[in-house]
């Protein structure tokens, strides 16, 4: 009998604004931000805010993540957030097959299969080529 994983922490309506502002935010400060999603990672029974870009430099991308999330004033903690670069094969295949646009927008994905990755749960802000 096949055994059926199951979300255990819930992506609550308050993560997803406060992601959404930080996108916001970031776009207030010109951070080209190309794709930002929650993604649930199963194995570690938590939600990643990963932000993706094709800026170069990791200490200064995080710093920036840093301080649009005082402005802010989010709930959100650094160590939530994963900075990622364009190319990651995740994002490519995301984009490829969902991409969503430069807008901020919300859309759910479960359960779902893409370029061989499997998506446990993802909330998408955008997913911009």
């Amino acid at each position: 009998m096949a055994e059926e994983t199951l979300v255990n922490a819930a992506l609550t309506p308050e993560m997803r604004a406060a992601g959404e502002a930080l996108v916001r935010e970031l776009d207030r400060r010109k951070f080209l931000a190309k794709a930002a999603l929650w993604l649930y990672e199963a194995e570690r029974e938590e939600w990643r805010l990963v932000i993706a870009t094709p800026q170069r430099g990791p200490k200064r991308m995080y710093k920036t993540v840093q301080q649009a999330i005082a402005t802010t004033e989010s709930p959100i903690r650094l160590s939530s957030v994963t900075v990622r670069d364009t190319n990651h094969p995740l994002i490519r295949a995301l984009s490829s097959s969902i991409g969503r646009g430069a807008g901020v927008s919300g859309t759910r994905i479960s359960r779902n299969g893409v370029d061989g990755y499997f998506i446990e749960d993802a909330y998408i802000y955008r997913l911009a080529a």
